[in-house]
C-alpha cells in the first residue's frame, strides 16, 4: 500500500489570460505558438527549459528528418522559414544522400526565439505545467510550477505540445502508453573525421569488429536492433569542425514518464558515454585527441503517451497513403521513397475533451506509424496546424472540435501560409 499525505488546497494567482496557451516549446510547440500569434491570437508559450527547440536543440537531434522524400521537399510553411533563417546564420549543413538539413542546435535556439518574439508571442521559460484546469470536460487553462511558485494560466484554447501528452492526460483524455528506447546524447570534439572515415572505408572488417566489441560490452546497441525504430546507434558529424554527436547511450524498455527510469538513464548513460569514448580514443584512428564536449542537457525520449483522438492514424494509412478530407499536413514516409502520408485534423483533437489540441509525437496514432510521425519535420508541420486551428477557433468563437465541420477554413489558412496539403504526383 502506498503511503499518502493530505495536501491542503490553496488559492492560486492567475498570472495570464491569453487567447491561446501552448505548453511545450519543442519543434511542434514553438511553431504552434508562432502560427497562433500570426493568425491574430494573443499567445503565451510555456516551456520547462531555458531554451526552445526541445529534442532538436537540447538533445542535439540536429537532423531535421522527413522534410523531404527521396526526390523533393514536401514540408514547407513555417518549418521552411526556420531553415531559411538558419541558413542565413550559417547554421545549416546537408546530410549526405538526402535533401534534409542539419540545423546547428545553438543557431536553432536563436532562430526559434527570434521567430517567437517577432510574432508577438509571450514566453514563460523555466516553467513546468503540472496540471490542467477542467470544467465539464472543457479545458480552461493550466497550472504551472516554477521559481515563482504555483500559478494558474487561463486560456480560451490550449495546445499540448509537451511530447508526453501531459496536459491531455491531466485533463482526463484517453491514451495508450508505449515505450521506445531512450537516449542520452552527447557531443565529442577533437575528432579527425576525415581520418576516421578513411580508416573505416579502408578497413571495414576491423571497424566492424570494433563495433561488435562495443555491442558485446553492452555499450552500443547494434543497428540490427535499432533500425526498426529509426534510431541511430553510433555517431555522425555535426557540421562543426572536428565535432561529432553520438548515440552512445541508449536504453530499451525504460519509461519516459517515470522519473526513476529517466534518472537511471541519465546516470548509466554517462557511464556508457565514457566507456565508448575511452574505447574509440584507444582503438580508432582519428579519435586519438577526442574529448567529451558535452552531455546534452535534455534526455532523448521518443514515445510515451499516445493520445486517443477523434481518429487514430495507423501504419496501414501510411502504407496505403490514405487521403483524408481533413488533412492538415502532408509528410514523407521516408527519405528513400517518394511515398507521402496525410495527418487528419482529427488526430490533434483528444476524444471527449474540449478546448484542447495536441501536437508533436503524442498525437493520435498507433505505435507503428508513430515511428514516422514523431520525426521533427512532421512535428513542426502539425504544430503549425495546431496553432492555426487554435487561433481560428478563438476568432470564430468555436471549439477546436467544432472546427471539424468547417475544416476547409483551417486548410485555407494553412495553404495561404505556404503549407503543402496535397500529395505530389
Amino acid at each position: 500500500m502506498v503511503k499518502t499525505i493530505f495536501e491542503p488546497s490553496k488559492e492560486l494567482p492567475v498570472i495570464a489570460e491569453p487567447d491561446v496557451v501552448v505548453v511545450g516549446g519543442g519543434p511542434a510547440g514553438y511553431v504552434a505558438a508562432v502560427a497562433a500569434a500570426r493568425n491574430g491570437a494573443e499567445t503565451l508559450l510555456v516551456e520547462r527549459y531555458g531554451y526552445l527547440g526541445g529534442m532538436a536543440t537540447g538533445t542535439q537531434v540536429i537532423y531535421i528528418d522527413l522534410m523531404a522524400d527521396s526526390e523533393k521537399q514536401i514540408i514547407f510553411g513555417i518549418p521552411q522559414e526556420v531553415i531559411e533563417r538558419s541558413i542565413l546564420l550559417g547554421g545549416v549543413t546537408w546530410r549526405k544522400g538526402t535533401i534534409n538539413p542539419n540545423i546547428d542546435a545553438e543557431i536553432h535556439k536563436f532562430v526559434a526565439n527570434e521567430m517567437v518574439e517577432r510574432s508577438g508571442v509571450k514566453m514563460l521559460l523555466h516553467t513546468w505545467a503540472v496540471n490542467s484546469i477542467v470544467e465539464d470536460d472543457t479545458v480552461k487553462g493550466v497550472i504551472t510550477e516554477s521559481k515563482s511558485g504555483r500559478q494558474a494560466i487561463l486560456a480560451k484554447t490550449v495546445v499540448d505540445a509537451t511530447g508526453d501528452g501531459d496536459i491531455a492526460a491531466f485533463s482526463g483524455a484517453e491514451y495508450t502508453e508505449e515505450v521506445l528506447p531512450i537516449t542520452v546524447m552527447n557531443r565529442v570534439g577533437g575528432v579527425d573525421i576525415d581520418r576516421v572515415n578513411r580508416f573505416r572505408t579502408e578497413n571495414p572488417e576491423t571497424y566492424t569488429r570494433f563495433l561488435e566489441q562495443l555491442y558485446k560490452m553492452n555499450v552500443l546497441i547494434p543497428p540490427s536492433v535499432t533500425r526498426k525504430w529509426r534510431i541511430g546507434s553510433n555517431w555522425r558529424p555535426t557540421g562543426r569542425e572536428n565535432v561529432i554527436y553520438c548515440h552512445w547511450a541508449s536504453f530499451i524498455g525504460c519509461d519516459a514518464i517515470k522519473a526513476e527510469d529517466l534518472t537511471y538513464c541519465e546516470i548509466e548513460g554517462r557511464k556508457k558515454i565514457m566507456k565508448a569514448l575511452d574505447f574509440f580514443t584507444k582503438n580508432v584512428p582519428g579519435f586519438e585527441k577526442a574529448y567529451l564536449l558535452d552531455v546534452c542537457p535534455q534526455i532523448g525520449t521518443r514515445r510515451s503517451r499516445l493520445i486517443t483522438g477523434e481518429y487514430v492514424l495507423t501504419i496501414d494509412d501510411l502504407k496505403h497513403q490514405t487521403r483524408f478530407m481533413d488533412n492538415i499536413a502532408t509528410c514523407p514516409v521516408s527519405n528513400s521513397t517518394t511515398d507521402v502520408y496525410q495527418i487528419p485534423y482529427r488526430c490533434l483533437i483528444p476524444k471527449g475533451i474540449d478546448n484542447l489540441l495536441v501536437a508533436g509525437r503524442c498525437i493520435s496514432t498507433d505505435a507503428e506509424s508513430q515511428v514516422v510521425t514523431r520525426e521533427i519535420g512532421p512535428c513542426m508541420a502539425m504544430g503549425q496546424a495546431a496553432g492555426s486551428a487554435a487561433a481560428l477557433s478563438v476568432k470564430k468563437g468555436l471549439t477546436p472540435r467544432s472546427l471539424l465541420e468547417n475544416v476547409s477554413l483551417l486548410q485555407d489558412v494553412l495553404v495561404n501560409q505556404g503549407v503543402n496539403l496535397e500529395p505530389t504526383s
